[in-house]
């Protein structure tokens, strides 16, 4: 009985399959430029940041619930801006002398 759970387990495992490309569209319509203020707690592919809109110049909250944001959070300092332009497949995030770029991957 427990040969036959764990089977079925792994079959619903390996059927489950991701569409990189519906993904990577969701991820291509998001665009922000924020000078960041604080860094909420995070928690798993829960992440956050407080700052400042560029566009708008309003003071936001800015979260999202992804590992590809959340994958290099914590490289996130209090005086960095994180920019996302729309159609683009990269966030940056820019600091006082080096710019970091994280590019979009489909996650193995």
């Amino acid at each position: 009985m427990k040969t036959i759970f764990m089977s079925s387990i792994f079959l619903m495992l390996l059927s489950c399959k991701v569409d990189c490309e519906k993904i990577a569209e969701l991820h291509k319509i998001v665009e922000y430029n924020i000078i960041v203020k604080e860094l909420p707690k995070s928690s798993g592919n829960d992440c956050g940041v407080i700052g400042k809109d560029l566009k708008t110049g309003k003071n936001i909250v800015h979260e999202e619930e992804n590992r590809w944001f959340c994958r290099f959070y914590k490289k996130i300092e209090a005086g960095d801006t994180i920019v996302k332009k729309k159609n683009e497949l990269c966030y940056s995030i820019h600091k006082k002398d080096t710019i970091l770029n994280y590019y979009w991957r489909c996650e193995d």
